[in-house]
Protein backbone atom coordinates (compact mmCIF):
# COMPACT_ATOMS: atom_id res chain seq x y z
CA UNK A 1 0.00 0.00 0.00
CA UNK A 2 1.02 3.25 -1.31
CA UNK A 3 1.45 6.30 1.14
CA UNK A 4 1.81 10.26 0.68
CA UNK A 5 3.74 12.27 3.25
CA UNK A 6 4.44 16.03 1.99
CA UNK A 7 6.06 15.35 -1.41
CA UNK A 8 7.37 11.98 -0.43
CA UNK A 9 5.51 8.78 -1.31
CA UNK A 10 6.38 5.57 0.47
CA UNK A 11 5.33 2.20 0.98
CA UNK A 12 3.34 1.68 4.26
CA UNK A 13 6.29 -1.07 4.98
CA UNK A 14 8.46 1.96 5.04
CA UNK A 15 5.91 3.17 7.96
CA UNK A 16 5.99 0.32 9.62
CA UNK A 17 9.97 0.48 10.64
CA UNK A 18 9.95 3.94 12.23
CA UNK A 19 10.37 2.81 15.51
CA UNK A 20 9.23 4.87 18.85
CA UNK A 21 11.50 6.06 20.90
CA UNK A 22 10.60 6.02 25.07
CA UNK A 23 10.57 9.53 25.43
CA UNK A 24 8.04 10.16 22.78
CA UNK A 25 6.08 7.21 24.10
CA UNK A 26 6.36 8.59 28.05
CA UNK A 27 5.07 11.80 26.86
CA UNK A 28 2.01 11.06 24.69
CA UNK A 29 1.18 8.81 27.81
CA UNK A 30 1.46 12.12 29.72
CA UNK A 31 -0.46 14.47 27.53
CA UNK A 32 -3.22 11.79 26.92
CA UNK A 33 -3.71 10.85 30.34
CA UNK A 34 -3.33 6.58 28.89
CA UNK A 35 -4.52 4.18 31.53
CA UNK A 36 -1.00 1.87 32.33
CA UNK A 37 -0.72 -0.08 35.29
CA UNK A 38 2.95 -0.23 35.50
CA UNK A 39 5.82 2.35 36.64
CA UNK A 40 7.72 4.53 34.08
CA UNK A 41 10.59 2.35 34.80
CA UNK A 42 8.30 -0.77 34.14
CA UNK A 43 7.71 0.79 30.67
CA UNK A 44 11.16 2.04 30.08
CA UNK A 45 12.67 -1.96 30.99
CA UNK A 46 9.64 -3.29 28.29
CA UNK A 47 11.41 -0.85 25.68
CA UNK A 48 14.75 -1.50 26.39
CA UNK A 49 14.64 -5.26 26.08
CA UNK A 50 12.80 -4.16 22.87
CA UNK A 51 9.36 -6.15 23.70
CA UNK A 52 7.64 -3.39 22.26
CA UNK A 53 7.27 -3.23 18.66
CA UNK A 54 3.81 -1.16 18.14
CA UNK A 55 0.61 -2.68 16.36
CA UNK A 56 0.78 -6.56 15.49
CA UNK A 57 2.94 -9.17 16.62
CA UNK A 58 6.57 -9.54 16.47
CA UNK A 59 6.71 -11.37 13.35
CA UNK A 60 2.78 -12.20 12.79
CA UNK A 61 0.46 -10.33 11.20
CA UNK A 62 1.35 -6.58 9.70
CA UNK A 63 -1.31 -4.44 10.99
CA UNK A 64 -1.45 -0.37 10.91
CA UNK A 65 0.26 1.85 13.88
CA UNK A 66 -2.52 4.15 13.33
CA UNK A 67 -7.00 4.36 12.69
CA UNK A 68 -7.28 6.44 10.23
CA UNK A 69 -3.90 8.80 10.47
CA UNK A 70 -4.56 8.88 14.05
CA UNK A 71 -1.32 7.21 15.44
CA UNK A 72 -1.74 4.31 18.09
CA UNK A 73 1.69 2.87 18.40
CA UNK A 74 1.59 4.38 21.83
CA UNK A 75 -1.09 2.49 22.75
CA UNK A 76 -0.47 -0.60 21.05
CA UNK A 77 2.98 -0.09 23.37
CA UNK A 78 1.52 0.27 26.79
CA UNK A 79 -0.80 -3.09 25.54
CA UNK A 80 2.52 -4.51 24.43
CA UNK A 81 3.84 -4.39 28.13
CA UNK A 82 1.34 -5.27 29.86
CA UNK A 83 1.36 -8.61 28.18
CA UNK A 84 4.48 -9.15 28.46
CA UNK A 85 4.93 -8.83 32.22
CA UNK A 86 0.98 -10.60 32.27
CA UNK A 87 1.12 -13.39 34.47
CA UNK A 88 -2.12 -14.95 33.58
CA UNK A 89 -5.08 -15.56 30.67
CA UNK A 90 -7.34 -12.82 32.88
CA UNK A 91 -4.22 -9.86 32.68
CA UNK A 92 -4.07 -10.06 29.28
CA UNK A 93 -8.05 -9.55 28.81
CA UNK A 94 -7.90 -6.83 31.17
CA UNK A 95 -4.49 -5.23 28.97
CA UNK A 96 -6.96 -5.80 25.83
CA UNK A 97 -9.72 -3.99 27.49
CA UNK A 98 -7.41 -1.08 28.67
CA UNK A 99 -6.14 -0.98 25.47
CA UNK A 100 -9.95 -0.42 23.91
CA UNK A 101 -10.73 2.21 26.43
CA UNK A 102 -7.39 4.36 25.65
CA UNK A 103 -7.96 3.81 21.76
CA UNK A 104 -11.81 5.15 22.64
CA UNK A 105 -10.23 8.42 24.23
CA UNK A 106 -7.81 9.44 21.82
CA UNK A 107 -10.17 8.92 19.23
CA UNK A 108 -12.71 10.90 21.11
CA UNK A 109 -9.78 13.68 21.51
CA UNK A 110 -8.00 13.25 18.00
CA UNK A 111 -11.27 13.41 16.04
CA UNK A 112 -12.08 16.42 14.01
CA UNK A 113 -15.53 15.56 13.71
CA UNK A 114 -18.30 13.46 15.02
CA UNK A 115 -18.04 11.52 11.40
CA UNK A 116 -14.47 10.57 11.77
CA UNK A 117 -15.31 9.17 15.63
CA UNK A 118 -17.76 7.13 14.21
CA UNK A 119 -15.72 5.94 11.27
CA UNK A 120 -12.77 5.43 13.77
CA UNK A 121 -14.84 3.66 16.41
CA UNK A 122 -16.06 1.34 14.02
CA UNK A 123 -12.77 0.40 12.96
CA UNK A 124 -11.52 -0.21 16.34
CA UNK A 125 -14.12 -2.31 16.85
CA UNK A 126 -12.91 -4.95 14.46
CA UNK A 127 -9.13 -3.87 15.65
CA UNK A 128 -10.13 -5.30 19.22
CA UNK A 129 -11.84 -8.64 17.87
CA UNK A 130 -8.82 -9.46 16.47
CA UNK A 131 -6.49 -8.58 19.28
CA UNK A 132 -9.17 -10.43 21.49
CA UNK A 133 -10.03 -13.56 19.39
CA UNK A 134 -6.89 -14.17 17.77
CA UNK A 135 -3.58 -12.17 19.69
CA UNK A 136 -5.03 -13.32 22.78
CA UNK A 137 -5.41 -17.38 22.15
CA UNK A 138 -2.03 -17.37 20.31
CA UNK A 139 -0.10 -14.96 22.93
CA UNK A 140 -1.41 -16.96 25.94
CA UNK A 141 -0.55 -20.16 24.39
CA UNK A 142 2.95 -18.97 23.68
CA UNK A 143 2.98 -18.11 27.47
CA UNK A 144 1.90 -21.41 28.69
CA UNK A 145 -1.52 -19.76 30.34
CA UNK A 146 -4.51 -21.68 30.48
CA UNK A 147 -7.57 -19.42 29.56
CA UNK A 148 -10.10 -18.60 32.57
Amino acid sequence: MLYNKGNKKFLYKEIKMIKQNFEDFWTECIIYGFERIYTKEKYEEAFAKKEVNGCGAKGGIDVPDNILGMPITTLCNIHDTEWYYAKNFFELVESNQRLRRNIEKKIDKYSANSFMVWIRMKILHHYYDAVKLIGTPAYAKEKGFEKV
